[in-house]
């Protein structure tokens, strides 16, 4: 049930501007979404796990799942076209960005079995870096639908937080996308 807060008329009489409130209680639409990314480190005499929560989602990846989600031309983020990027890029995150910003960067397709969708209302993406790739300090994260984004590719999200400099070893990093 909604009321009306505010009605103003124009001139000639017609509604300029309705304003409506949700009554006390009543339930909202909403869509959230949520990122957990998971590192592990395997290095010599070094095993660790990093999980790290937040990101935030890009305008043109929002506007690349809406043209996927209508049936429209777009890449999807499936096994063959998925890649998780990697950088030293500090600048903070913002909607408007379409690429990692920093100067290093690496992305990586999917690992065998990735990514999972279509239950738990979530997306999950896995890629590795052995040994001598990637190896910079790793600042920044997000998924894409190609290896080069905005080149080849949307970047969907993007998240900034030190995860470490990657000098050896393997570092597989998992990410899950969560909606509700």
């Amino acid at each position: 049930m909604l009321r009306v807060d505010a009605l103003r008329f124009n001139r000639v009489g017609e509604i300029a501007e309705l304003d409506l409130l949700n009554k006390v209680g009543e339930q909202q639409d909403s869509f959230t979404h949520h990122t957990r990314t998971i590192l592990k480190k395997d290095e010599p005499h070094l095993d660790e796990w990093v999980i790290v929560d937040g990101n935030v989602a890009l305008n043109g990846g929002i506007d690349e799942l809406w043209t996927l989600f209508a049936g429209g031309s777009a890449t999807p983020f499936d096994h063959d076209n998925a890649y998780i990027g990697v950088g030293d890029g500090s600048a903070a995150a913002d909607p408007t960005q379409d690429a990692l910003q920093g100067t290093n960067q690496s992305f990586k397709g999917m690992n065998a079995g990735y990514p999972t969708y279509g239950s738990n209302q979530k997306w999950v993406g896995e890629a590795s870096w052995g040994s001598d790739e990637g190896n910079f300090t790793w600042n920044e994260w997000g998924v894409a639908n190609g290896d080069n984004p905005p080149t080849s590719g949307v970047l969907f999200n993007r998240k900034v937080e030190s995860l470490g400099t990657k000098t050896t070893g393997t570092w597989t990093l998992r990410v899950e996308l969560a909606g509700s």
